[in-house]
């Protein structure tokens, strides 16, 4: 009995001095961030014809800002844009979502980064997102249905004590989901 016990003991001493040596090496391997793959797939009903939406500005993509020192902001811009799909498509609700918004005025004693307000057909983008819905957005033309819809950006207050260098981009994604 006593011997299996000191065989026990040996045995178990060594164990735990190979866990002691193996134990911080391993440590030392293991990675230093979890990486995990996620994976996604969607299926289309066959019945679902898909198409593209093409949006664009009408009347050109530049604005110029102009100052107005009364209200220590720029001027309100419009742009009008139009969104076209196949006739093979029933229209319906898509969206306008917001990638990018800066406002960047250099000079004086600081400078403004600063995003632009933003309304699409009336309705103030929350979020970085406006969805526009209803029948009365399309109509129909010869070979797709087209809705023209306004496009309204306002600047914030804009400390102008000196002269500033301003320029800014808007950049906004149209989708529809299918």
């Amino acid at each position: 009995m006593k011997t299996h016990l000191t065989k026990f003991i040996s045995v178990l001493f060594r164990f735990l001095m190979l866990m002691i040596l193996v134990v911080p090496v391993s440590t030392l391997a293991r990675p230093q961030f979890a990486e995990k793959q996620i994976r996604l797939s969607a299926t289309i009903p066959a019945e679902e014809v898909s198409g593209n939406l093409v949006s664009y500005p009408l009347d050109g993509d530049f604005k110029r800002l102009f100052y107005n020192a009364e209200t220590n902001r720029f001027n309100d811009i419009w742009f009008y844009v139009r969104t076209e799909v196949e006739l093979s498509r029933t229209p319906g609700e898509y969206s306008f979502i917001q990638t990018y918004n800066n406002l960047s005025c250099y000079g004086g004693a600081a400078s403004d980064v600063v995003e632009m307000g933003i309304k699409i057909n009336n309705q103030v983008m929350n979020s970085g997102r406006v969805d526009l819905t209803g029948a009365d957005l399309w109509y129909r033309g010869a070979d797709k249905y087209y809705s023209d819809v306004p496009i309204e950006m306002s600047s914030p207050v804009i400390n102008n004590d000196k002269t500033k260098w301003c320029t800014g981009s808007v950049t906004l994604v149209v989708q529809r989901n299918i």
